[in-house]
């Protein structure tokens, strides 16, 4: 009697597992939340960045900062509606350009054509670095040299035109001073009409000359 009190104990128990088994696949039990000792994230303190040089005006906010090809020239619109244009290496200010409130801004940097001489390597080869203004209340972009150059082009656009300048491409390939011969296959700048349309600029060499 007890051998078989023991079989049918062990039978229940095996159909009550089977039951139990089948009941959580199509209704999952709520598992026990975690303790709040165990949810605790441990925050590893801030990492502080100083920065390495700073041009200070108390009156002066800067309000955008664009960097060129080359990564060697920066751009910076300021609220006065000033665009002024920094030497990064040597931390000093080289051009300033006024009377350009909400301004919008690029680079475009042109290599010299090689049609005269095929045999030129591609690290011999000249560039000649251009900003593009666009300045929405006057309906205007003006295409200038950027450091020392006069202004080489300036044509009207639609009121709501859009300026964008793209700093990276394809997988986030940036336009950095070893990749500038890529530079060619990409667009640096475009112009957004407000139908849609997209207009691109075609700047020859020679008029940095």
């Amino acid at each position: 009697m007890p051998h078989f009190t023991e079989v049918v104990s062990a039978l229940a128990d095996k159909v009550k597992n089977s039951v139990v088994s089948a009941v959580s696949r199509f209704f999952p039990l709520k598992q026990a939340s975690p303790s709040a000792e165990t949810r605790k994230v441990k925050i590893e303190p801030e990492t502080k960045l100083e920065g390495r040089f700073g041009i200070r005006d108390l009156r002066r906010h800067g309000e955008k900062i664009i960097i060129s090809p080359g990564l060697h020239i920066a751009a910076v619109c300021d609220s006065f509606g000033r665009i002024i244009i920094y030497d990064v290496h040597r931390s000093i200010a080289i051009r300033m350009f006024k009377g350009y409130r909400e301004a919008e801004i690029g680079f475009i940097q042109i290599e010299e054509s090689t049609t005269r001489d095929t045999s030129m390597s591609l690290l011999s080869r000249k560039s000649a670095l251009f900003l593009v203004i666009h300045a929405p209340k006057r309906q205007l972009v003006e295409i200038w040299g950027c450091q020392q150059g006069a202004r080489v082009a300036a044509f009207n656009v639609s009121k709501n035109s859009r300026l964008i300048y793209l700093e990276h491409y394809t997988l986030g390939w940036a336009s950095s001073g070893s990749n500038s011969s890529k530079l060619s296959q990409y667009k640096q700048c475009i112009l957004l009409e407000e139908n849609g349309e997209i207009k691109t600029f075609q700047i020859p060499f020679h008029l940095i000359l």
